[in-house]
């Protein structure tokens, strides 16, 4: 694909089509422009896919938000694990206790 072909094809239809709908043509287009692989190329798509799979069970976010659960509800004097529910429930007690205070 010549970059000319490449601007007329998109000029076309990009205003036609979502992103969702265009978004692999387009990458297979600019990887045929670039002289680059597809990642048709990678078929165990470990290394080169669209639309990868992430884990987040381990990770390095997951870990940290659980560690900032611990520390904050041990900061409160809380056991832990509670549910959404429970720290929503304890929250509001400790904002309506402080609110009495300050009446």
């Amino acid at each position: 694909m010549q970059p000319q072909d490449f601007a007329a094809k998109w000029r076309e239809l990009a205003p036609k089509l979502s992103e969702r709908a265009a978004y692999q043509e387009h990458w297979h287009d600019l990887c045929a422009l670039l002289g680059e692989p597809r990642p048709s190329s990678d078929l165990t798509g470990e290394a080169y896919a669209f639309e990868k799979h992430v884990k987040k069970a381990g990770s390095a976010l997951v870990t940290a938000h659980t560690h900032l659960d611990h520390a904050v509800a041990a900061a409160y004097g809380w056991e832990w694990p509670l549910t959404e529910d429970e720290v929503l429930a304890r929250l509001l007690a400790l904002n309506l206790e402080r609110a009495a205070v300050v009446k």
